[in-house]
């Protein structure tokens, strides 16, 4: 019959082995929530005030079982502008990229303006918050979520 002998401070170590996966998929998911919520934040401070609800994150596995993270607008035609029908994202579009001749130019749209009327000759301008609110976003999600996991790796470690 085999001896069985016990080595002392080698039990924390095989409990940190026996519980890696389940705690480091946690550490992870909680890492990605603080980093989504640092990231949007961030977003929703270039954003004009009625279109902050479109700004959100969201945490998958893609089909490659790897976590991803993405922080960002994210359409949502169930929100309407006041009593009208009007999506909120249908507003932000218009917003974002303007209307009839104060369109984006450098924007490529699907169907250019092809009558010459007067009243296309109005419109709302574009304000281009799209891509003004992502800029140094991902820097700032990345270090985040990397401070983060340092902070839940000691407290798994302590374990």
């Amino acid at each position: 019959m085999a001896k069985v002998r016990n080595i002392e401070g080698i039990a924390p170590t095989i409990k940190l082995i026996e519980n890696s996966p389940s705690a480091a998929f946690k550490m992870i998911k909680k890492s990605f929530r603080e980093a989504g919520k640092v990231g949007k934040k961030a977003i929703i401070s270039k954003t004009p005030k009625i279109l902050r609800r479109l700004v959100k994150f969201a945490i998958y596995e893609n089909t490659k079982e790897n976590m991803v993270l993405r922080v960002g607008y994210f359409p949502d035609n169930k929100l309407t502008v006041g009593d009208s029908n009007i999506s909120l994202w249908k507003v932000a579009y218009w917003q974002n990229y303007g209307t009839l001749k104060r369109r984006d130019p450098s924007h490529k749209f699907n169907r250019p303006i092809t009558n010459k009327k007067k009243r296309n000759n109005i419109g709302q301008h574009h304000q281009n918050f799209f891509e003004n609110a992502i800029i140094g976003v991902d820097n700032l999600v990345l270090t985040s979520f990397q401070n983060s996991m340092k902070k839940y790796e000691d407290e798994l470690i302590k374990k």
